[in-house]
């Protein structure tokens, strides 16, 4: 018998920033040190208002999601 565990990290940022999307992506992981396998999502605050009513994933994230860091701000 085995067990296998599937630890996986699904992190938003909201960061106001003007690189592009993979460039936000690239810098961050580089500066992650973790062997962790982890999903980033990283946003700015206009992203997230102009997305948060079209993604339905998005939308879960912030309302089901746990602040790590930061505070909230209400979208809706």
């Amino acid at each position: 018998q085995s067990l296998v565990i599937l630890l996986l990290l699904l992190t938003l940022m909201i960061k106001d920033t003007q690189k592009s999307f993979r460039d936000r992506i690239r810098d961050f992981r580089f500066q992650l040190k973790t062997h962790l396998p982890v999903d980033l999502i990283i946003l700015t605050p206009d992203e997230v208002k102009k997305y948060y009513n079209e993604r339905i994933f998005l939308r879960q994230i912030v309302k089901e999601g746990r602040l790590i860091y930061g505070r909230i701000q209400k979208l809706d």
